[in-house]
């Protein structure tokens, strides 16, 4: 197993990823090793290798044989038989099915694709890709031939990858943002990428390495990790909806110009300090990145004869990594590395005043552009839709964004692909082949299970089309209005306002646990009764529209916060979670849905044996008994099907809270700050 291992640094753990070819003879193994146990490998991420060959061979149903050993001294994976000391005979089909399951019913293996990682690699000539750093966005690898200043031949153990990572926050490049003048400053985000690669560049000469590997790797062939955040938040703000067909041209654009930018200004380094020790000019220019841009833009013909003329300070430039944390302290919040909009707004808890637990206090968090949006009413021309979310794209999205991303890309992207819970088997596998035919390095998905920190499994889509007279409520069409019968599920919650106590009943359907009705009421001593009828009037009615619980919270904790409900939070401290009376309803109104979704689940575990562990293959989806709702048939007629997943949500292991998201390659704790990799 290739491992690379990130260091604990400022009291936070580090992470791990462990990369094996599928020709291992531990294959097998390595594929299954995560699936039963949570605690098992829990601080690794694991991928699978394959190359062009075995993609072949499990679409033909072929045999292959794994062996060992399985790579040559110069990373190549080893074809001759006669280098081989052990080999076994295996289904590459049925392998692969084995790797898609555990992928779909646990989110691990992820895969690499070898090819695809290795042409677009400008090193090629002396290093072969195997591996990557833990969030998968650094690509470094095997090194072999002849050191260019010595002459003697390149120790591979030698030399080891180090990350070097920067990001352009590219929000901050919008001027006039949310009317009809935005646009990006161009001139500014050269000037500011010019800068980057000088300052990524520097610090390879400064840094104090933990082994003389990375020294060596480094002064070698000096790769530095440059890389974007608030991109979601960009497309916001000039009004573009991420993962739209607009996104994907404006995008493919963009990057152009920045991956443009930062070579010409590798080029200027050369000019003044010199080409990195193992450039060679000829070679460099063969490489898959160099060449598939000089034949989409004739402004990178000119950068080659420049590279060719004048050499390049840095062998390769361009890595996106998750960037959860320094987009939550730097960025203010904004959309992390090339990922959408995970929420627009959450609690978070944070460490103010000192280290201790007595110092937690609960915080209302949102993200940047979405703040920013409610705070410009003039000329403002965005709508709120321009706002989606991950949990809102298509997997079709998902990965037309990455695939527009990662071509401008020269090591790799960290991205996870969002799989509803919904979504077939099969499907899933069509995922995979997507990227592995459209060049993309590797796929990682996330699709909702219970294995991984925890997970609430949400209730697979209702819908059956081939039966009329049913349809859901996620598919009712816009004016048409359930009617809530006599057998709905109740859940009661009391609160503690800054007017005193509120009574909440919320009200959920029985099958699918969809919330649609609440009552609110005061105690003896709370607040305004017509306000909290009013209130759950409104909300009832939103649910029974067909409005998500997740629209609907999202907006009750959109409000700010109410001077009463501060005052009694300072002096008695027994006001429920949130800021005002709204704030408190929504996260009561969640706790209860997401509870309930719980009770759900375990109860569908416990009465169908079919999803009892071993659910994975293409009639999986029916393992679970369909259920509907029922309506007039006249609005089944007229209905118009869409699906809407609902953001998933984690048990965090420090802080114990539901409130742990997996994004970008790496899981974060919303509440407590806890992130796995990032």
């Amino acid at each position: 197993m290739k491992q690379q291992v990130q260091l604990l640094s400022g009291g936070r753990r580090g992470a791990n990823m462990g990369v094996l070819n599928i020709y291992s003879m531990d294959i097998e193994e390595f594929i299954t090793c995560k699936s039963k146990d949570a605690e098992t490998l829990k601080f690794f991420n694991l991928s699978v290798m394959v190359d062009e060959d075995f993609m072949r061979a499990k679409d033909n149903n072929e045999n292959i044989w794994l062996h060992f050993p399985v790579y040559d001294e110069n990373g190549n994976i080893l074809k001759d038989e006669t280098k081989w000391k052990f080999k076994k005979e295996i289904n590459a089909t049925e392998l692969w099915d084995m790797i898609m399951k555990n992928a779909y019913d646990n989110g691990e293996p992820g895969i690499f694709f070898y090819e695809n990682m290795n042409k677009d690699n400008n090193l090629w000539y002396v290093e072969k890709i195997i591996s990557s750093n833990p969030c998968a966005e650094y690509l470094s690898g095997t090194m072999f031939g002849k050191n260019p200043l010595t002459g003697e031949k390149i120790k591979s153990e030698d030399y080891g990858g180090a990350c070097n990572l920067g990001s352009l926050m590219l929000h901050n490049f919008v001027v006039e943002p949310f009317t009809k003048n935005a646009e990006v400053n161009y001139a500014k985000l050269k000037e500011t990428a010019i800068i980057a690669v000088r300052m990524l560049d520097n610090i390879i000469d400064i840094n104090n390495y933990p082994s003389p590997i990375f020294r060596n790797y480094q002064e070698s062939v000096r790769t530095i990790g440059f890389g974007v955040m608030g991109l979601a938040d960009m497309l916001a703000m000039l009004n573009i909806k991420y993962g739209s067909e607009e996104a994907i041209s404006f995008i493919d654009g963009l990057m152009n110009y920045v991956v443009k930018c930062i070579y010409k200004a590798s080029i200027e380094l050369a000019k003044e300090k010199g080409a990195f020790p193992f450039f060679d000019k000829d070679k460099f220019l063969k490489s898959g990145f160099i060449k598939k841009h000089i034949a989409d833009d004739p402004e990178w013909q000119t950068i080659a004869d420049d590279i060719r003329k004048y050499g390049i300070r840095n062998g390769k430039m361009m890595s996106i990594a998750p960037n959860g944390t320094i987009s939550l302290t730097f960025g203010e919040n904004c959309s992390s590395g090339l990922e959408p909009i995970f929420s627009l707004s959450y609690e978070r808890k944070v460490k103010i005043g000192g280290q201790d637990e007595a110092n937690i206090q609960v915080v209302q968090m949102e993200d940047y552009a979405y703040s920013l949006w409610k705070q410009t009413t003039k000329n403002n021309i965005v709508k709120h839709d321009v706002f989606v979310t991950a949990q809102e794209l298509s997997v079709k999205q998902h990965l037309e964004m990455l695939k527009a991303i990662s071509y401008h890309v020269d090591m790799s992207c960290s991205k996870t692909i969002n799989i509803p819970t919904s979504y077939l088997f099969e499907e899933t596998k069509e995922v995979y082949d997507y990227c592995f035919e459209n060049g993309i390095k590797g796929c990682t998905i996330f699709r909702p299970n219970e294995i991984r920190q925890g997970i609430l499994i949400s209730p697979t889509e209702k819908k059956d089309p081939e039966e009329e007279g049913y349809i859901s409520k996620d598919e009712l069409k816009r004016g048409y209005i359930l009617t809530a019968d006599d057998n709905l599920v109740g859940r009661k919650r009391r609160l503690i306002t800054g007017c005193g106590s509120l009574h909440l009943t919320a009200f959920f359907d029985p099958i699918d646990g969809e919330f649609q009705e609440i009552f609110l009421s005061k105690g003896s001593d709370g607040g305004c009764n017509n306000f909290m009828i009013a209130l759950s009037r409104m909300m009832s009615l939103s649910a029974r529209a067909g409005v998500d619980v997740y629209s609907i919270v999202d907006q009750l904790k959109s409000c700010g916060v109410c001077p009463s409900y501060a005052v009694r939070k300072a002096t008695k401290g027994d006001t429920s979670l949130g800021s005002c009376c709204p704030v408190a309803i929504g996260n009561a109104l969640i706790e209860i849905y997401k509870d309930l979704q719980s009770e759900l689940s375990y109860n569908d575990e416990e009465e169908d044996e079919e999803l009892d562990g071993d659910c994975g293959d293409e009639d999986c989806s029916n393992a679970i008994e369909n259920n509907h709702i029922e309506v007039d048939k006249k609005i089944l007629k007229e209905a118009a099907a869409t699906t809407a997943e609902e953001p998933e949500t984690f048990i965090c292991p420090e802080c114990k809270e539901k409130t742990l998201i997996f994004e970008g390659g790496c899981c974060t704790c919303t509440a407590c700050g806890y992130s796995k990799c990032s």
